[in-house]
């Protein structure tokens, strides 16, 4: 149930920003997209990570 949440989400979105169905280069645009999004976030929070470990060796 909820993996079909999942895939009716995105085609929902994709069919709002391709004004039409989409056919799969469509969806392989939007999966890589995604991903780069994704990892994206994951390197802005790996280093706010960092930063705050090296501001709290600072404080010591």
């Amino acid at each position: 149930y909820f993996f079909t949440k999942l895939l009716l989400n995105p085609s929902m979105r994709l069919r709002i920003r391709f004004g039409h169905t989409p056919d799969i280069h469509d969806l392989i645009d939007f999966a890589l997209m995604f991903r780069l999004e994704n990892m994206i976030q994951n390197i802005i929070l790996l280093q706010n990570l960092v930063t705050s470990q090296i501001n709290m060796c600072s404080f010591f």
